[in-house]
């Protein structure tokens, strides 16, 4: 016995179905063109209050919510197939757009270059090198000379700006980055001398 497919305006849980086979797969394949859910949901004239309703319920169908046993059956799979296409469409233009950095890399220094940085940021992002340098010289120009000699904990604590030579506070997240480029940097210092 095969299911019957969900329907607009079917009534589901007192309420008609908003969202059809054929609106979710518009949904997903605006996705496939970058713009947000939002956007696409509403250009096929899905409300975005409707947009998050689905959204919620589904997130309480995968994690197994009491709430959603309350769901009809075809409700159910009508969220299945919701997340399922949102989801394959979001990795889709994910997967596409690296690939499209990728080849433009074959040919393009600054595709090749913005792949690296994004895909080794401790190495090659020009941002957390230019920052490196610069707390390097901020530890420099106020009297730490040495740089090598000091632990890990020392560094940190310069770095953080938390002793009395501390250097410029870190944007977050550059914490890691930052600190493995001063000590390249450093590196790099001792090797040329």
């Amino acid at each position: 016995m095969s299911e019957r497919p969900f329907e607009e305006g079917e009534v589901i849980r007192g309420k008609p179905l908003a969202l059809s086979k054929e609106k979710i797969d518009a949904i997903a394949e605006r996705l496939l063109y970058g713009v947000t859910l939002e956007v696409a949901a509403m250009s096929v004239g899905v409300h975005p209050r409707t947009l998050q309703k689905y959204m919620v319920d589904a997130a309480k169908l995968a994690a197994g919510s009491p709430e959603s046993e309350r769901y009809t059956e075809r409700y159910k799979r009508a969220l299945r197939y919701f997340f399922m296409k949102i989801a394959k469409a979001e990795a889709e233009y994910e997967v596409t757009m690296a690939k499209a950095i990728a080849d433009a890399a074959k040919t393009d220094w600054r595709a090749a270059a913005e792949s690296l940085a994004r895909r080794r940021p401790r190495r090659w992002s020009a941002i957390s090198r230019r920052y490196a340098k610069q707390q390097v010289e901020v530890l420099v120009s106020r009297g730490v000379t040495d740089l090598t000699r000091l632990s890990t904990r020392e560094l940190e604590e310069l770095l953080a700006g938390t002793t009395s030579a501390g250097g410029l506070p870190l944007p977050s997240g550059f914490g890691d980055i930052v600190e493995g480029q001063v000590r390249d940097i450093i590196e790099e210092e001792v090797n040329q001398n």
